[in-house]
């Protein structure tokens, strides 16, 4: 039995691989979810919450743990001094502060054009604010690796995620030095993710309720343990992750993706949304509804609303990568009700995803099939919307926890119980969605306007952020 553990912008949640089935359990961070910044102490509690749920609700013994695989958000980090106490909240991917740091290492990095909720971008700002924090023995780690750390006390980061850095020399496999602006000291070790890196028996293991010596693998970022969950171990196959944010992935057998797999022989390339799922639960809490069902209810896939809803409600990262982006209604009259509203936002972003398939489109063949894992998975209609927009078949997969499964998965193969080949068998369909031709054509009208939208209107986006910043101040 493997267990997989996935460290998420709201809950942390677990998940068991006994060689054929999964079964899993979560648990929601005391004080709320999707912040910028976590108190680790939150975080603990749900980790420790999460594992007592496993041996409690599933009645599952820590003895019958063969292996432990870890999976979680980022860019995100927590830094940890020689002692491996925390020095900093959990500063999570929403946070943008370092755009001015994010503007000045595209002037030193070749290539760089990450914004500033970008790692390298949080280094270099901690490393101007918070200067302690570099201090001898200092860490700057994941939140998985946080978590790697606080069961055996190694301080590792992955190979997938390192591939992910501008400053990560991907074939040598170590940091290029010349490109860290901060001192190379704070920077974890680099391991494989799927190579056991240390074993339980550290009082905080002991706290989860683990037996000592359980293996432990590093995993990956969730969407790159997703990808695995949900079977993108061939080429060509394309995962959807939607949760709060969502992330598009296409996995190659060689390393002719952006990075580097979580399994090996593997790469992906990988585009990111900033806000999908988290649209819905800004809408809802917009108009006083914490219940969306009879607005779901009322949609008819096949029959778009002539409105534009721009979900850049916390800036954007893929395709636009614009911090100052926001969100905005488009074609509103007086006749336009909650429904319409409703209906707008699953339209633009089911846009936002289609915008990045086509990006997907470009580095290899034409995608046909998309497959789903994550909260939005779970929703018929919105997944009828996306299969009607894009033109793809649509798959929503049975197993929807998919990060936490895919480090579940990691730890099996990197113990030698899978292989490769036997991934996608383990991880079932559960409904199918095609494409309804005419429907299609109707979006695609609504989609040509959503995609000159952005361009219109991103200087008028820009200098009312200015105006926000100055109000603040």
């Amino acid at each position: 039995m493997f267990l997989g553990l996935d460290i998420g912008t709201s809950s942390v949640k677990a998940a068991l691989f006994d060689g054929k089935d999964f079964r899993t359990v979560k648990t929601f961070y005391a004080n709320g979810a999707d912040q910028k910044v976590l108190d680790t102490s939150i975080l603990r509690e749900a980790i420790v919450s999460v594992c007592q749920k496993l041996w409690t609700e599933l009645n599952v013994s820590p003895q019958e743990i063969e292996g432990i695989g870890l999976s979680g958000h980022g860019p995100s980090i927590v830094f940890i001094d020689q002692d491996g106490k925390e020095l900093s909240p959990l500063v999570t991917w929403q946070d943008n502060r370092a755009e001015q740091e994010a503007r000045e290492l595209a002037t030193l990095i070749p290539g760089f054009s990450k914004d500033g909720t970008s790692y390298e971008a949080k280094l270099l700002w901690f490393h101007r604010h918070e200067n302690q924090y570099f201090e001898k023995g200092c860490t700057a780690l994941y939140p998985k690796d946080y978590l790697l750390y606080l069961l055996c006390g190694k301080r590792v980061v992955d190979s997938s995620t390192a591939s992910t850095f501008a400053f990560y020399a991907r074939t040598e496999k170590k940091w290029n030095e010349a490109y860290v602006p901060v001192p190379c000291s704070v920077l974890p070790d680099i391991v494989d993710s799927w190579v056991e890196t240390g074993k339980t028996g550290t009082p905080f293991s002991k706290l989860c309720g683990f037996s000592d010596t359980t293996p432990l693998f590093p995993g990956g970022i969730d969407a790159y343990c997703g990808a695995v969950g949900a079977g993108a171990v061939q080429e060509g196959i394309v995962v959807e992750e939607t949760g709060t944010s969502a992330c598009l992935s296409r996995c190659f057998s060689s390393r002719k993706g952006h990075d580097d797999h979580v399994l090996p022989t593997l790469s992906l390339t990988m585009q990111v949304i900033s806000l999908s799922g988290g649209a819905f639960e800004w809408f809802s809490n917009l108009m006083g509804k914490t219940d969306m069902r009879a607005w779901q209810e009322a949609v008819d896939p096949a029959r778009p609303e002539a409105l534009l809803f721009l979900p850049y409600l916390i800036g954007e990262r893929s395709p636009i990568w614009d911090k100052k982006a926001s969100g905005a209604f488009l074609g509103l009259r007086d006749t336009t009700s909650d429904q319409a509203l409703f209906q707008a936002v699953m339209q633009g972003t089911a846009f936002s995803l289609y915008q990045n398939i086509l990006i997907l489109e470009k580095d290899s063949s034409t995608i046909e099939e998309v497959r789903m894992v994550g909260g939005g998975s779970k929703d018929a209609k919105w997944s009828q919307m996306k299969a009607n927009i894009t033109g793809k078949t649509y798959l929503a997969m049975q197993e929807t926890n998919a990060a936490a499964t895919g480090a579940a998965l990691v730890a099996a193969f990197g113990s030698g119980s899978l292989t490769l080949e036997q991934i996608p068998s383990l991880v079932p369909v559960s409904a199918r969605f095609e494409p309804d031709k005419q429907a299609h054509e109707l979006y695609i009208r609504l989609f040509r306007q959503y995609e000159a939208a952005y361009g219109n209107l991103a200087s008028i986006m820009h200098a009312l952020s200015d105006i926000q910043e100055e109000i603040r101040q």
